[in-house]
C-alpha cells in the first residue's frame, strides 16, 4: 500500500515492491527460468485489465520469499516482485505441493488453496501487510507496468515520427531536383526537334537531287535496265521465317591463337598446359569431344580450330600468309554462322576435325595430297554450311524465296554458302587466298566448289553411285584431278553426316539439336499454312523422331560409310559406332 510504512519489518512483511520492463522473449526467458527452479510453487490467474496488458502468472519458489508476477503488454513483459510473509511460507514449505490461485466467489478475492490439504485456504493477504485484492495487484504490480509500457512506446512512436519527416523532406528535396532535371531535359528535347526539322528539310533536299538524276540516268539507260531497277532483282536477304542474324566477330584471344599456332609444329611443352592445349591433344581422335572444345574457348570452337588446323598444314609458313589475314579470315568465317540449334559453327567445327581425322587416316598417302589441297579441304569443311539460315532447300522451294528464284531450286543453299564464302574473299584483310598464284587459286576454287556442292541431300544418290563406280573400276588408278575432288567430296560427305557414327554421348547430344531445328521448321511451316515437312511435326516426337533416326542410319549412313570403308578400311570400326546408335533408338521405340 502507498501508506506502509517501510521501517517495519514485522512478521517479515514486505518491505517494498519493485518492477522492470522486458522484451517479450527475455521476460518470457526469465520466467521460464524462474519457474523452473527446483520444485517450484506456481500461482496462475488472469485479470481484466485496461490498455491491453494480461497477467501471466503470479509464482514464488522454495529458494526464497520472493513472489513475482509477470504481465504482458504489447511487445513487452512487465516484472514485478514483492517479500512474502515468513509464516506462509513456513507453511507452504511443509506442505511442499505446488500451489494454485483460485478466485473466490464469494468476495472476489485471490485465494491459496494448499494440494495436500484441500480444506485449508489461505486468503492472499496473508502474503503480505495488506489486504491483497485483484484491484490491489493491479494498482501496484500491473498499472506501474502499464505505464511504462506506454511511455516506452510512446518515445518509440516519436522516434518513428522523426524518421518520417525526414523522408518526406528528403522527398521533397528529391522531388525538387527531379524537377530541375525534367526542364533541363524539356529543353534538350526542343533543341532536338529543332535538329530534327533541319535534317528532315537536308532529307528532302537531297533525295529531289537523286531523284533528278536518276531520270537522268533512266534517260541514257538501256529499256531493260528500267525494268529491273523498278521491278527486277532486290538486294538479298534471308527468308522472313528464318531468325535475323547479324555477324559479329567474337573477340580474339591472343594467348588461344599463340597455342594454335603451335598445333603440329613444335611440341607439347612448347603450348603448355592450358584446357586449350590439353584439348588439342585430341585433335586426330575419332571421338574428339567438339562440345567441350566450344566451352574451352568460349563459344569460339571454329575460329581457333580453324587457325590451329592451317598451321598444323603449315599453310601460313609455307605460303607466306599474314596472321592478320588468317585469324580475319577464320574470324569471319565464325561471325557468318547463325545461332541455329544444329547448323552453327559448332557443327561447322565438327565437321572440319572429322574431314581432318579422315584426311590422316591414308588418305593424305593414298590420293598424294599436296598442301594446297589440304587447305582447300579445311576451307570447304569449315565454310559448308556458311550462312545456313536454320531452313532446309525444301522449306526454301515451297515458299519461292530470294535463294529458290536465284538458284533455281538446285543446291541453292549449298550455292549460297559458295557465294558468301568467296565473296568474303573478295576483302583484302580477309583474303587467305591472295599470295597462291592463279593456277592454284583456280584448283583451290574448283576443289571448294565441288566439295560445298556434294554436301546437297538432294543429290547424295547421285554422287555416291558416281563414286561407287569409279572406286570399283580398277582398270583407271584415282589419279586424276577429277578423282580428287569426287574423293574430297565424298570425305565431306561423310564428315557431314558423321553424328550418327560418333560415340552415344556425341550423338545423342547432336540428335537433340538437330530435333529443335526440324522443328522450329515445322513450325515455320504449319505458320504459313503449308504441309509440315516430315519428322518436323513437334507434337510427333515420341514415335516420328526415332524412326527418323532409325531410317536415316538405314538407307543413309550405314550405305555410305560401308563404301568409304572399301575406300579406306582404317574407317572400318566405324560400322559398330552406327550398328549401336541404331540399337539405342530401337530400343526406345520398344519402350
Amino acid at each position: 500500500q502507498k501508506d506502509y510504512d517501510t521501517e517495519s519489518d514485522e512478521l517479515g512483511y514486505a518491505k517494498k515492491y519493485q518492477y522492470s520492463l522486458l522484451e517479450a522473449d527475455e521476460g518470457r526467458s526469465r520466467f521460464n527460468s524462474f519457474v523452473e527452479k527446483e520444485e517450484p510453487m506456481t500461482v496462475i490467474t488472469e485479470l481484466p485489465m485496461e490498455g491491453g496488458g494480461e497477467l501471466l502468472t503470479i509464482c514464488r519458489g522454495d529458494h526464497d520469499n520472493v513472489a513475482k508476477c509477470y504481465v504482458h503488454f504489447e511487445k513487452y513483459i512487465y516484472e514485478g516482485s514483492f517479500f512474502i510473509n515468513e509464516v506462509i511460507l513456513n507453511k507452504f514449505r511443509r506442505r511442499a505441493e505446488l500451489c494454485i490461485v483460485c478466485d473466490s466467489e464469494d468476495d472476489g478475492r485471490l485465494e491459496i488453496q494448499a494440494k495436500e490439504d484441500k480444506s485449508s485456504v489461505f486468503p492472499i493477504e496473508l502474503l503480505t501487510t495488506c489486504s491483497v485484492t485483484p484491484q490491489v495487484l493491479y494498482d501496484f504490480f500491473i498499472l506501474p507496468g502499464i505505464e511504462l509500457c506506454q511511455r516506452t512506446a510512446a518515445v518509440s512512436n516519436t522516434k518513428e515520427v522523426c524518421v518520417l519527416e525526414s523522408k518526406i523532406t528528403c522527398m521533397e528535396w528529391e522531388e525538387e531536383r527531379v524537377d530541375a532535371i525534367a526542364e533541363d531535359l524539356q529543353r534538350e528535347l526542343k533543341r532536338l526537334r529543332l535538329n530534327a526539322d533541319t535534317l528532315n528539310h537536308q532529307v528532302m533536299v537531297t533525295r529531289t537531287m537523286m531523284q533528278k538524276e536518276f531520270q537522268k540516268f533512266n534517260s541514257r539507260s538501256h529499256i531493260l535496265d528500267v525494268i529491273y531497277n523498278d521491278k527486277g532483282a532486290k538486294p538479298f536477304q534471308h527468308h522472313p521465317a528464318a531468325v535475323i542474324h547479324r555477324p559479329t566477330p567474337v573477340p580474339i584471344n591472343n594467348e588461344f591463337v599463340r597455342v594454335a599456332q603451335l598445333l603440329g609444329v613444335v611440341d607439347d611443352e612448347r603450348a603448355g598446359e592450358s584446357k586449350l592445349s590439353e584439348c588439342f591433344k585430341y585433335i586426330d581422335d575419332w571421338d574428339f569431344d567438339i562440345f567441350k572444345f566450344d566451352e574451352v574457348t568460349g563459344g569460339a570452337s571454329l575460329l581457333y580450330l580453324g587457325i590451329g588446323l592451317s598451321y598444323y598444314y603449315g599453310i601460313p609458313q609455307k605460303y607466306g600468309i599474314k596472321e592478320s589475314v588468317l585469324v580475319n579470315f577464320w574470324q569471319g568465317l565464325h561471325a557468318g554462322y547463325h545461332a541455329n540449334p544444329y547448323h552453327n559453327q559448332v557443327h561447322a567445327a565438327d565437321v572440319l576435325q572429322i574431314t581432318h581425322f579422315i584426311m590422316k587416316s591414308g588418305l593424305t598417302k593414298m590420293l598424294g595430297l599436296t598442301a594446297e589441297d589440304h587447305f582447300a579441304a579445311i576451307i570447304a569443311a569449315a565454310a559448308h554450311d556458311y550462312d545456313h539460315p536454320g531452313l532446309n532447300n525444301n522449306f526454301h522451294s515451297k515458299t519461292r524465296s530470294y535463294l529458290s528464284t536465284l538458284y533455281s531450286d538446285r543446291s541453292l543453299l549449298e550455292n549460297h554458302h559458295c557465294a558468301c564464302l568467296f565473296e568474303s574473299l573478295r576483302h583484302e584483310e580477309c583474303d587467305i587466298l591472295s599470295t597462291f598464284n592463279s593456277d592454284s587459286k583456280k584448283s583451290m576454287r574448283d576443289i571448294i566448289v565441288e566439295m560445298i556442292l556434294s554436301t546437297d541431300m538432294g543429290i547424295h544418290a547421285k554422287i555416291v553411285s558416281v563414286f561407287k563406280r569409279r572406286l570399283h573400276d580398277t582398270a583407271v588408278p584415282l589419279t586424276r584431278r577429277d578423282d580428287l575432288r569426287l574423293c574430297l567430296s565424298m570425305v565431306l560427305k561423310t564428315a557431314d553426316i558423321s553424328n550418327c557414327c560418333r560415340p552415344l554421348n556425341l550423338y545423342t547430344q547432336w540428335a537433340d539439336r538437330i530435333a529443335d531445328e526440324f522443328y522450329n521448321q515445322g513450325d515455320a511451316e504449319k505458320i504459313l499454312n503449308n504441309q509440315i515437312s516430315p519428322f518436323m511435326d513437334r507434337r510427333k516426337h515420341a514415335s516420328d523422331f526415332p524412326n527418323g533416326q532409325v531410317s536415316f542410319i538405314n538407307y543413309i549412313v550405314a550405305p555410305l560409310f560401308e563404301l568409304m570403308i572399301d575406300f579406306l578400311p582404317e574407317l572400318s570400326f566405324t560400322a559398330d559406332l552406327h550398328a549401336a546408335n541404331k540399337t539405342y533408338w530401337n530400343t526406345i521405340l520398344k519402350h
